[in-house]
């Protein structure tokens, strides 16, 4: 099969290929602007649409583009990067796709096959690619996906490598997806990885559920069967309160002592430990000056280094670079302690090593923390949307000058707005655009170091001190 032509429509090329779509088909128009509609919804941070009908029938509704009334969609193909392509059995010229995990796989391409073209209007780095389409309309074209028909079975495929998006972009959609009634009973999930847990033990409203476990991203596709992929942006309180249950619930004896170990400490003071991408290049200066000066300034406080943590669901043997990302951080504080645990009384008791735990115990230590230190992104949203403690936040100027604090609260129901280090601070470590990625751009892995380390600790350990004083905790 020839290769399929994707555009954006925010270039030259997508506006004229817009043109050619409507000419091809006029009432495109009025079906995607219903699409468009609908994903504006305040409603879509918890479920998208075309997800919760799908979740309740089987299948979503859209305006035909050739007669205006409304059709139901039919059964799909979900490529490799979760990426789904919904065909209409009333409009075969036509497939929907949706895209990108980080903002609920909202629809975002539009498809027409006999053209040999699709209009991307979503993320320019997450949306569908010319190869995912062919592979897409490849496996249409076999006998058995004729003809095109309703879809007479459903599965929900859930999972990821990364437990924040889990966290963020899943549960809640399932919590939600739970509350629906369900006409042709609840669909089929499908776990690919399960960072945190099974989700019927994460959350209790799908303890019936059915589940089944493939390997990581392994589709289930089937003729006449609907796969899709589902997700939210906003994590509810009942999510944060079923997730740190089940953490408490599943605590390992070793963190149990753990706890028991820090019991007789105040504050306590959570600090990450990040090697390798998006981290501090001097990262070692800084945070022994800022442990030193905690134990100096609060004689009876403990501090937590955390680092890399691996994926709760044992089942799943973690990847080579998933070890030596927990050997590489464990590595760096062995050496912070060195430095500093001999400055204090009881150091070796009061500065501990929190790294290379499970996700839940991480998220269940953290609910003995006072306060906060951590790297932008994953690493503080293991307690900033878990327990909510705020804290201070470092990362690159690029991060730093978007002052995304706010935002990052408002990620989740109930928690903080976390203080982000001033820009001035840091210095950006040069990256190459020209053998850097757009998906490695567009997460901001650039390493950076502070000006002097000295006189960022000394504002953290500032900072700190006011957020304790006045009680934002």
């Amino acid at each position: 099969m020839t290769s399929i032509r994707i555009e954006h429509i925010d270039t030259p090329e997508g506006r004229a290929l817009w043109r050619e779509m409507l000419d091809r088909m006029p009432g495109l128009q009025s079906t995607l602007n219903y699409v468009t509609a609908q994903q504006d919804r305040p409603s879509e941070r918890h479920l998208r649409w075309y997800q919760r009908e799908l979740f309740e029938r089987w299948f979503f509704r859209i305006p035909c583009p050739h007669t205006g009334r409304m059709i139901h969609s039919g059964d799909s193909w979900t490529v490799h990067e979760r990426k789904t392509l919904f065909r209409f059995p009333d409009a075969p010229e036509l497939i929907l796709a949706s895209a990108n995990l980080g903002e609920g796989f909202p629809i975002s391409t539009a498809l027409l096959p006999e053209l040999g073209a699709g209009l991307t209007f979503g993320s320019r780095v997450w949306s569908l690619t010319p190869e995912e389409a062919t592979e897409t309309l490849t496996a249409f074209a076999r006998p058995e996906w004729h003809p095109l028909r309703p879809a007479n079975a459903a599965v929900a495929l859930c999972g990821d490598e990364n437990y924040a998006h889990v966290l963020w972009n899943q549960l809640p959609a399932l919590q939600e997806a739970a509350r629906l009634p369900h006409w042709r009973g609840p669909v089929t999930l499908y776990s690919l990885l399960e960072p945190l847990g099974d989700v019927r033990n994460l959350l209790p409203a799908l303890k019936d559920w059915p589940v089944e476990r493939f390997g990581p991203y392994r589709m289930p596709n089937a003729p006449g069967q609907v796969t899709f992929c589902f997700g939210s942006t906003y994590i509810d309180r009942q999510t944060r309160l079923d997730v740190l249950a089940h953490a408490r619930q599943t605590a390992s004896p070793s963190l149990r002592r753990l706890i028991g170990q820090i019991g007789g400490y105040f504050p306590v003071v959570w600090i990450s430990v990040r090697t390798g991408n998006r981290t501090a290049t001097n990262q070692r200066a800084f945070l022994i000056a800022l442990c030193s000066g905690i134990l100096r300034h609060w004689p009876e406080s403990a501090i937590l280094l955390d680092g890399f943590s691996l994926p709760a669901n044992h089942s799943y043997r973690p990847r080579d670079e998933t070890v030596q990302a927990v050997e590489r951080d464990r590595a760096e504080i062995a050496a912070i302690r060195r430095a500093v645990c001999p400055s204090a009384p009881d150091g070796e008791q009061r500065v501990i090593d929190a790294s290379g735990l499970s996700i839940t115990d991480s998220i269940a230590l953290a609910e003995h923390a006072s306060l906060s230190v951590c790297h932008h992104g994953t690493i503080q949203h293991k307690i900033g949307w878990t327990v909510g403690v705020p804290g201070i936040v470092h990362s690159n100027r690029q991060v730093l000058e978007r002052t995304p604090g706010q935002w990052a609260a408002e990620q989740a129901e109930g928690v903080a707005v976390p203080y982000y280090l001033p820009p001035e601070l840091v210095v950006d470590e040069e990256v190459d655009p020209a053998n850097t990625s757009m998906e490695r751009l567009s997460l901001l892995n650039g390493n950076y170091r502070f000006a002097s380390p000295d006189e960022a600790a000394t504002h953290a350990l500032r900072e700190l001190n006011r957020q304790l004083r006045v009680g934002t905790l």
